[in-house]
């Protein structure tokens, strides 16, 4: 599943061719609300490393907003917070699409390989948790309404440090994130290694995450779901790849088995690429169910 590269041409080619109540979310979708960026955030203070800095998109005029740590794909390997801006828009898009709706949103750089593996990746990210727990009432936002999301491999990061609760336990955040938006999701590593190539198992997936297969189950989403995950919205294009649209029905399906209802919204005629670069643009389908999510799951 040589994600990065198939996203990029997807990205091209796209290019190419072109909680709260209901009323309360309705109240708040509805506002044009100004985005106020803060860019190049160093969440790591005592770091120079470019990959610990952190785009914020403010939500102007709201007070005690609810907070999106957004983490973005490419492989665990490539792509950075301002992937191909100029003409791509990504991922500022998903910032100011949410910030446009009352959420603020932290789009985070990240270590990746071969500079660190899976358990670098995700002291950055609680690194970057912390920031928000000590920083974003600066902001005016909440640091007890922690969402975690992700695209793809990003998604994979978000989802894995919302589910293995130890991850985040260590450092008290636990009580603090209250759900999980999974754009494309990549939770089952032991199909990511089974439907991939040996090169791509080579570079990719042992490099990242580790050849034993205790490794893939331990850093597999799926091995955590239980009655006591945090809610979780599936996003997926209804030509995303196979084994991510049928992955994460079963999902669905796992968390019914535990009398949990979690939400899945597949669209129509997108694939992989096209669900991130969607977002904030004429044909986005995504941001309010998003923005809804959000606001069904803050603590009052």
């Amino acid at each position: 599943m040589n994600i990065i590269k198939k996203t990029v041409l997807l990205g091209m080619l796209t290019l190419a061719i072109i909680g709260c109540s209901a009323n309360q979310f309705n109240s708040i979708s509805n506002k044009s609300i100004s985005v106020e960026e803060k860019s190049d955030i160093k969440y790591i203070s005592e770091s120079s490393n470019f990959f610990h800095t952190a785009d914020l998109y403010i939500p102007q005029g709201q007070k005690n907003y609810p907070v999106v740590l957004f983490i973005h794909g490419g492989n665990w390997n490539s792509q950075e917070k301002n992937y191909f801006n100029l003409f791509t828009g990504l991922y500022g898009n998903v910032g100011k699409a949410l910030a446009k709706r009352g959420i603020g949103t932290l789009v985070i750089n990240y270590r990746k390989t071969p500079e660190v593996n899976i358990e670098g990746m995700l002291s950055d990210i609680v690194a970057s948790l912390d920031w928000i727990v000590g920083n974003i009432q600066k902001y005016n936002g909440d640091p007890n309404n922690i969402f975690l999301a992700g695209h793809s491999a990003g998604s994979h990061l978000a989802t894995l440090t919302g589910v293995k609760t130890d991850i985040t336990d260590k450092n008290g955040l636990n009580k603090r994130l209250r759900g999980i938006i999974s754009m494309s999701p990549v939770i089952n590593l032991k199909l990511v290694e089974a439907t991939s190539s040996s090169e791509y198992n080579e570079s990719v997936t042992y490099k990242v995450f580790g050849r034993a297969e205790s490794d893939l189950i331990k850093y597999s989403p799926i091995t955590y779901f239980s009655k006591d995950t945090l809610p979780i919205f599936f996003v997926v294009g209804e030509k995303d790849y196979s084994t991510i649209v049928s992955e994460s029905a079963k999902a669905i399906e796992t968390f019914k088995s535990f009398g949990v209802d979690n939400t899945r919204l597949e669209l129509k005629g997108l694939d992989h690429g096209g669900v991130i670069l969607s977002i904030d643009k004429s044909n986005d389908l995504i941001s309010e169910p998003v923005a809804k999510f959000v606001f069904d799951n803050v603590k009052k």
